[in-house]
């Protein structure tokens, strides 16, 4: 819903290495490819990847921002020309759900979003850790990146409630790391075939 509402966009998981930082970096990517001008946020404090996705030192990031150590202007690093801008996690807290409820995380937030037209916001797994139900209730919408080949139905559900009992909009359900027989053809495949 680019042309809608949904313009802070959280990403999140049932569990760990389910490709959600990923999917998050494709996104932001892709956002920004589109003429979008993209902020991608990596607030897994607990285990950020987006840095390590970008080649990137995060040393100065998000949790220098928020606790003042570092103004948004100094962290937010452009990804290439037409590329995302990134805000990395900076140093890893040892209470990372403080900084995510914090007052000072929600204004970074706003600052955020009124110099982008889209913020993409990778989070923690929602099962593991509260970090992503607190962060939920400020975004316009949440996606859930899920592993087609470990994550279980009732391990989806628990997540989907969870994430609905914080009051998040969930927009979307990803289906990653999908493995198709061998004897199935796709749809281009089949096209070419019959013509």
């Amino acid at each position: 819903n680019i042309d809608g509402q949904s313009r802070r966009l959280l990403i999140t998981s049932a569990s760990p290495a389910e490709g959600k930082s990923t999917f998050s970096a494709n996104l932001a990517l892709t956002l920004a490819d589109l003429g979008e001008n993209t902020l991608l946020i990596d607030a897994d404090l607990r285990r950020p990847r987006i840095g390590e996705i970008f080649g990137l030192d995060a040393a100065v990031g998000l949790t220098s921002v928020v606790l003042g150590s570092a103004e948004l202007s100094e962290a937010v690093i452009p990804w290439r020309e037409g590329g995302p801008d990134l805000l990395l996690s900076g140093e890893v807290p040892p209470n990372s759900a403080s900084v995510l409820t914090s007052h000072a995380f929600a204004e970074v937030l706003g600052a955020a979003s009124e110099g982008h037209d889209v913020v993409v916001i990778d989070s923690p797994p929602a099962l593991t850790v509260a970090d992503t139900n607190l962060v939920a209730p400020l975004v316009d919408g949440v996606v859930i990146v899920v592993d087609a080949s470990k994550t279980s139905r009732p391990q989806l559900a628990a997540t989907i409630r969870t994430l609905e009992g914080s009051g998040a909009p969930i927009i979307g359900i990803v289906l990653n790391k999908v493995r198709l027989p061998r004897s199935r053809t796709t749809y281009y495949a089949q096209e070419k075939s019959s013509s």
